[in-house]
């Protein structure tokens, strides 16, 4: 059998789509003898994907991306006979993007995101191709056209498997056709590396005693601002940096952990270049950045493994923590966040950088950090298990569907 995998942009350091892929090709492999193909959508590491790709026994494919400029290009008119040609050849396509559909972006991103997502999906259907969505989080789904294409679209699937409670909510109210699930991102069931690898490393960087993360997000960085006072935009690196003195102030020794990492200089999509930034306007013997471009999630997630604390603007770094015990803050732009840290807690902290104000979310995290009590390790652990089982189910229920048309 032959499995596409697609509308992931790109894999190299991005902790994560390798979050997401890892932990379903090796359940694939365990269940049936397939060969798996994966898509990049964007180029720029394409000599790293391939690198990436021949290591995990996989064929690497390029997605174009429909945009303006498609009609009158020779070398795009090309790449689409390509990808045509790749979905003809491939018996199941599976659609294992982390998130889709945010009605929320600018009003041409998001029309151009929807055209690249259901593509794939009508070129599945003119070739009777089976094409899943798997385990992601969905919307908001902002307008009638928008949301009747998404509906109409959603309607022709066998399933839908949504990230979380408040997500599948979302999804409930749309009134669709189709079956409905929640489960948790497979992500969770990924292990890390060692814990003896990790402290190996934090030595070699001269980290002693408590260490607390923090991972400023550039994506909350770059949501526009609603007003002047919340924390996202330019004020979520103000958040950053106020926590920053705050926690070195505690006599912690704190660690900036990039988890999207790009050139390092993009400050539009790379989490290291929002590092660096803040890194350099914080001029402290506590303060450390992990700037080392040869990691793989797995080993980023050991490190986080070995934190006293963690603030995090991303999700699955975020899926790191709950899933190794570690008390964690969320700093939130959607709601898949509070889904998450629902499965593992009672009780969470995920800040909305949309609408809190620097100064509540400063007081909340204060609050949070000083008192523990929130946080119930064996609760957590309880949980995990629980989540596993939960992954199972949902692999079971993507190889059903496969198997009723092989």
């Amino acid at each position: 059998m032959k499995i596409l995998i697609t509308d992931l942009a790109y894999f190299h350091h991005n902790y994560g789509a390798q979050a997401l892929l890892l932990p379903l090709i090796e359940k694939i492999r365990n269940r049936i003898d397939a060969e798996i193909s994966i898509t990049i959508s964007d180029t720029k590491y394409i000599r790293e994907d391939k690198i990436f790709a021949k290591k995990n026994n996989l064929k690497l494919f390029i997605k174009p991306r429909l945009k303006s400029s498609t009609l009158f290009s020779l070398n795009d008119w090309i790449q689409l006979k390509k990808y045509n040609n790749l979905i003809k050849q491939n018996d199941v396509i599976i659609d294992l993007a982390g998130i889709e559909f945010i009605g929320n972006l600018p009003k041409t991103t998001k029309w151009k995101e929807l055209l690249n997502v259901i593509f794939t999906q009508k070129l599945a259907e003119k070739y009777d191709k089976i094409y899943l969505k798997y385990t992601k989080s969905y919307g908001p789904f902002i307008g009638k056209f928008y949301r009747r294409i998404i509906k109409s679209h959603f309607n022709k699937l066998p399933f839908l498997m949504v990230r979380g409670e408040e997500n599948l909510k979302n999804l409930e109210q749309m009134n669709l056709k189709t079956l409905l699930y929640s489960f948790p991102d497979i992500s969770i069931g990924l292990n890390a590396e060692s814990k003896t690898w990790a402290k190996k490393y934090l030595e070699k960087m001269l980290l002693k005693g408590k260490i607390v993360g923090i991972s400023p997000s550039v994506v909350i960085r770059n949501i526009k601002q609603n007003s002047r006072q919340n924390c996202s935009g330019k004020n979520h690196k103000i958040l950053s940096k106020m926590i920053i003195k705050q926690l070195i102030d505690k006599g912690n020794s704190v660690l900036i952990i990039p988890h999207s990492i790009g050139d390092g200089k993009d400050l539009t999509n790379c989490d290291l270049a929002f590092a660096k930034e803040i890194y350099a306007e914080i001029e402290n013997d506590k303060l450390f950045i992990l700037n080392d471009t040869s990691l793989a999630y797995k080993e980023v997630r050991a490190i986080i493994g070995q934190l006293d604390f963690y603030i995090t603007g991303r999700y699955h770094s975020l899926v790191s923590a709950l899933t190794i015990k570690i008390p964690v803050i969320a700093l939130s732009w959607h709601t898949k966040y509070n889904d998450i840290m629902s499965l593992f807690h009672k009780k969470y902290l995920a800040i909305n950088c949309r609408k809190k104000s620097i100064d509540d979310a400063f007081a909340e995290i204060d609050e949070f950090y000083q008192n523990r009590n929130w946080f119930d390790e064996n609760y957590s652990v309880k949980m995990h298990k629980k989540l596993i089982a939960e992954i199972d189910k949902s692999i079971h229920l993507l190889f059903t569907e496969i198997e009723k048309k092989r």
